[in-house]
C-alpha cells in the first residue's frame, strides 16, 4: 500500500529527498515517536521530522552484469508454410525500442528499451541495431531496417 505523509516540512522533503546520494530501496525512512499511522486510509500523520538511515546490507543488492551502450536486433521469424508471428516486424520493434525504432506511428512509452534505461539508472542502454542492405540472396541475406529483420527459415515447423 502507499500512504500519504501528512504535516512534512517542505524544506525537510526538499533538502532529503532531491539529494541524488539517495537511491530507491537503499535507505529507511525511520518515523519520529508518536507519529500516527492509519492504514485504513493510507495516512502518516507526523510528529516531528523523520529521519532517513542506510540499510545495513546498502550496496549488497544485485549489480548490473552489463552496463553501457548495447545493440539490440529484433528478429521475427517466417517458416516456409507461411507460418509467422502474428506482430509484424513495426510493432515487434514498437514493443522494444517505442518511438525510437524509427517506423511509422511507433508510439509505445513502455518498451523493452525504456525499462531497462530506468530500472539500471541510465546505465544499460539499448540502442537500434544499424540498417544494412542485403549482401547476397543465395544464402539467405537479409535487409535490417529500423533494428528489426524478418528471416525466413527453410525447414518446416508446423505440427
Amino acid at each position: 500500500q502507499i500512504y500519504t505523509v501528512e504535516n512534512i516540512s517542505p524544506l525537510w522533503a526538499q533538502s532529503n529527498l532531491e539529494s541524488e546520494e539517495i537511491i530507491s530501496g537503499d535507505l529507511d525512512l525511520i518515523l519520529p515517536a508518536n507519529t500516527m499511522v492509519d492504514h485504513a486510509r493510507g495516512k502518516i500523520k507526523l510528529n516531528g521530522p523523520p529521519e532517513l538511515r542506510n540499510r545495513p546490507d546498502k550496496g549488497k543488492r544485485r549489480k548490473l552484469a552489463q552496463v553501457g551502450d548495447r545493440t539490440v536486433l529484433v528478429v521475427r521469424v517466417q517458416a516456409p508454410e507461411n507460418i509467422q508471428t502474428s506482430n509484424t516486424m513495426a510493432e515487434l520493434a514498437d514493443s522494444v525500442f517505442g518511438a525510437d525504432s524509427g517506423f511509422p506511428r511507433a508510439n509505445d512509452p513502455v518498451n523493452l528499451r525504456s525499462q531497462y534505461k530506468e530500472c539500471s539508472y541510465e546505465k544499460l542502454r539499448f540502442g537500434v541495431a544499424a540498417n544494412r542492405v542485403r549482401v547476397a540472396t543465395n544464402y539467405g541475406g537479409t535487409d535490417i531496417s529500423n533494428g528489426a529483420v524478418t528471416v525466413d527459415v527453410t525447414s518446416p515447423v508446423g505440427d
